[in-house]
C-alpha cells in the first residue's frame, strides 16, 4: 500500500483547491473515486433522501491502515502524487487530497476499514472535522464510508439544496456514468431501499449499458474502435433511430474519468451530420486513452472537465471515424410488427385489423408551413381521388425536366421493382426480399446534397449573379467569420466582399440553392457560423452546412412524380455512400422484411 504523506507548501499552491463539498453528489463522487483508486472490484454505494440524510459507500479495496487513518482526513494529504509534475502522469482518479478533509468538516463521517496486513479493522469517527471516536473492529477487507446529515453544522448551505429527488437524480447519473467507465467493477446502487442498478463487473461494456439503458437501445449500438499516435478510443455508438433531444446520452470517459468537454461532444455530433435530424442528439458511449501529459484534469474543483494540448487533432479523429462507422453499418431503420397472439385466437369478426404504423418522426421547422399548404391543396385528392385521374388533377410544373432520366438503362431496374407509390409521397420498393418505402422529398434532398457536394469537391460550383447586391452590415465578430471563412464562401459559389465600414457586400450566390440571395438568410448564414467558429474551424463542416441549404429545391411530398422518374430517383439514391438518410438526418426510407409480413398474415409462425 501506498504512504500516505502530506505535500509540501508548493505543491499545495499549485494545486486549485476549491471548494469540493457543494452537494450530496460530490460526496458520492469523491468517495466512489477512492473505492475505484484503491482497486476494489466491488462498490455498493447506498443513499436515503437524495443523500442528505445518509449515504453509505462500500468496497473491497485496499483498505486503509491505523496508523494513517487520521493523516487520511488532514487537508491535501493524498498518496496519490508526492509533487506537481506527478500531474503530467496521473492515472488515479483522485489527488488533491482534499476529499475526506472537506467531507468530515460539513457532516457526520464514520469510517470502518481494515487492510490486508491487519488483523483487525479501525472504526474511526469523525463529526464537524472533530474526532470523535477511534477503535478496534471486526471488519472485511476494504473501506466503508458512512455519511450522515450533511451540512448539518452549515444550514444556509443546506437550505439551498435541492429536493431529496433531484439531488438523488444527481447521484443516479453519476453512478451510472461511473459503471460505464469501469465495467471490470461491480457497482451496486441502492436509493431510499431500492436497488436501482447492479452491475455484473465482468469487463462487458455492453453488459453495462443494458442495466442502465434497456433492451431497445443496446439492440441498436454499434461497437466503435479507433487507435491512432495520441489516442485510442473505443465503446459504442447509436444507431441514428435512437437520438434524443437532450445531449446527455452522450458520454465521454478520459483515462477512466467521466469528463464534460464541448471538443468531444461537437466531435460526436459532427460525425453523425447527415444521419441525425436538427437539435437531435446522438447516443455514445466512449473510453478514450490518452497520454496524461496531453490533457490538464486539474482544471475545475470537480474534475470533471479537461483541456487537450491537441484539441484538432482529437476532433477530427472521433469525428471522422464515427462518420466512417456509420457509413460502412447498414442503419435503415426497419419497421417491428408485433403479433398479439391473444388476438389470433379471437373469433374472425372480434380481430381487429392491424396497425402497422410506426411513430411518426417530426418534420423539419421550415418544413411545417409547407405540409400545412400541401394538406390544403390535396385536401380533395385524399377523399376522391383514384389513380387514373390523379395526374391531371395535381399537375407538377416542369415534371419531365425535373429529373435527367434519359441516360437511365433498363438494365438498372432489374435488381429491385419500383411497386407503386402511396399519399403521392411515399414509393414502395421490393428488393432481395425486402420491401422498402421511400420518401420522395428526403430521397431528392440527398441526391441534392451529394450533388451539390461533388460540384464543390471538383470545383464546378455554378454561381448565379445578384442584381443588385446585397448589402449587409456586420458586428467585428460577424466579420471576423466572413475573413476567416472567406475561401469556403468562394468554393461554394458566394461572391462576398468588403464595402466599407462595417458594410459587406453580396454579388454572387450559389445558383443551386433557391431563395438564398436575401439579407435575413445571409445573416442567419454567418450567425450560424459564429456558434460553431469555437468549435471546429474546418473548412469541411462550413461546405456541408451549406450545401445542406440546397435541399430547398428537392421536389416536396404531395407532389406527383412518374414511375421513370421515381426508377431515377431510386438509382441515384443507391449510388451514394450513405444513402439512408437526408442531410437533416431523417430516414430517406425504412423497410420491412418478408417474413415480417407473412408472420403478420398468419403465413408462418
Amino acid at each position: 500500500m501506498a504512504v500516505i504523506k502530506v505535500l509540501d507548501e508548493y505543491t499545495i499552491n499549485k494545486i486549485a483547491a476549491g471548494e469540493v463539498v457543494e452537494k450530496p453528489l460530490a460526496v458520492v463522487k469523491e468517495l466512489v473515486e477512492n473505492a475505484i483508486d484503491a482497486g476494489s472490484s466491488l462498490i455498493t454505494v447506498e443513499i436515503k433522501n437524495g443523500g442528505i440524510d445518509f449515504i453509505r459507500i462500500t468496497d473491497n479495496g485496499s483498505g486503509i491502515s491505523s496508523d494513517e487513518i487520521r493523516r487520511a482526513f488532514e487537508r491535501h494529504a493524498t498518496s496519490k502524487i508526492t509533487a506537481i509534475d506527478d500531474l503530467n502522469t496521473l492515472k488515479s482518479l483522485g489527488f488533491r487530497g482534499e476529499a475526506l478533509a472537506s467531507i468530515a468538516a460539513v457532516s457526520k463521517v464514520e469510517c470502518i476499514t481494515k487492510t490486508a496486513e491487519s488483523l483487525m479493522g479501525i472504526n474511526y469517527t469523525i463529526y464537524g472535522g472533530k474526532e470523535q471516536d477511534l477503535k478496534e473492529v471486526g471488519c472485511p477487507l476494504g473501506t466503508t464510508f458512512v455519511v450522515r446529515d450533511l451540512f448539518y453544522n452549515v444550514p444556509a448551505r443546506r437550505k439551498f439544496l435541492k429536493t431529496p429527488v433531484t439531488e438523488g437524480g444527481y447521484i443516479t447519473e453519476l453512478i451510472e456514468k461511473m459503471a460505464m467507465s469501469h465495467p471490470d467493477i461491480a457497482f451496486k446502487y441502492i436509493n431510499n431501499g431500492q436497488l436501482k442498478l447492479q452491475t455484473k463487473g465482468n469487463n462487458n461494456l455492453k453488459d453495462v449499458i443494458y442495466n442502465i439503458y434497456g433492451r431497445d437501445i443496446t439492440s441498436n449500438i454499434i461497437e466503435f474502435e479507433v487507435k491512432s499516435d495520441i489516442i485510442n478510443v473505443s465503446g459504442y455508438i447509436g444507431r441514428p433511430v435512437i437520438s434524443r433531444g437532450i445531449r446527455n446520452y452522450i458520454s465521454c470517459f478520459i483515462n477512466g474519468r467521466y469528463i464534460k468537454n464541448n471538443i468531444l461532444y461537437k466531435a460526436v455530433e459532427e460525425g453523425y451530420d447527415g444521419y441525425k435530424m436538427t437539435h437531435r442528439f446522438p447516443f455514445a458511449v466512449l473510453n478514450i486513452e490518452i497520454d496524461g501529459s496531453l490533457t490538464d484534469v486539474n482544471v475545475h474543483p470537480s474534475k470533471m472537465e479537461v483541456r487537450f494540448s491537441e484539441p484538432d487533432k482529437i476532433f477530427s479523429l472521433i469525428c471522422n471515424s464515427i462518420r466512417n462507422t456509420l457509413k460502412e453499418t447498414d442503419i435503415i431503420p426497419e419497421i417491428k410488427i408485433p403479433v398479439e397472439s391473444s388476438d389470433i385466437k379471437k373469433p374472425e369478426k372480434e380481430r381487429l385489423i392491424p396497425d402497422i404504423t410506426k411513430k411518426e418522426i417530426p418534420p423539419e421547422p421550415f418544413e411545417i408551413n409547407r405540409m400545412k399548404t400541401l394538406e390544403k391543396e390535396n385536401k380533395d385528392y385524399y377523399v376522391k381521388d383514384t389513380r387514373t385521374d390523379y395526374q391531371d388533377k395535381n399537375p407538377l410544373p416542369l415534371q419531365e425536366t425535373l429529373f435527367d432520366i434519359s441516360g437511365m438503362k433498363q438494365e438498372e431496374q432489374k435488381n429491385y421493382r419500383v411497386a407503386g407509390c402511396v399519399f403521392a409521397t411515399y414509393w414502395i420498393i421490393e428488393y432481395n426480399n425486402e420491401m422498402y418505402i421511400m420518401d420522395q422529398h428526403a430521397a431528392h434532398e440527398k441526391v441534392l446534397f451529394e450533388n451539390f457536394m461533388e460540384k464543390i469537391h471538383l470545383g464546378k460550383v455554378a454561381s448565379q449573379i445578384v442584381s443588385p447586391q446585397i448589402i449587409i452590415t456586420l458586428s467585428s465578430a460577424e466579420a471576423d467569420i466572413v475573413d476567416l471563412y472567406h475561401n469556403a464562401f468562394v468554393n461554394t459559389g458566394f461572391e462576398i466582399e468588403h464595402f466599407g465600414g462595417n458594410e459587406y457586400a453580396v454579388s454572387a450566390v450559389p445558383a443551386e440553392i433557391p431563395g438564398i440571395s436575401s439579407e435575413k438568410v445571409m445573416l442567419d448564414l454567418i450567425g450560424m457560423l459564429s456558434e460553431e467558429k469555437n468549435v471546429s474551424k474546418s473548412e469541411s463542416a462550413f461546405v456541408e452546412k451549406i450545401a445542406s441549404m440546397s435541399c430547398k429545391a428537392a421536389i416536396k411530398g404531395g407532389r406527383h412524380i412518374s414511375e421513370n422518374e421515381a426508377y431515377f430517383l431510386v438509382n441515384s439514391l443507391f449510388k451514394l455512400d450513405n444513402p439512408f438518410h437526408c442531410p437533416h438526418g431523417r430516414p430517406t426510407m425504412i423497410k420491412m422484411t418478408k417474413h415480417d409480413l407473412e408472420k403478420q398474415f398468419g403465413r408462418i409462425v
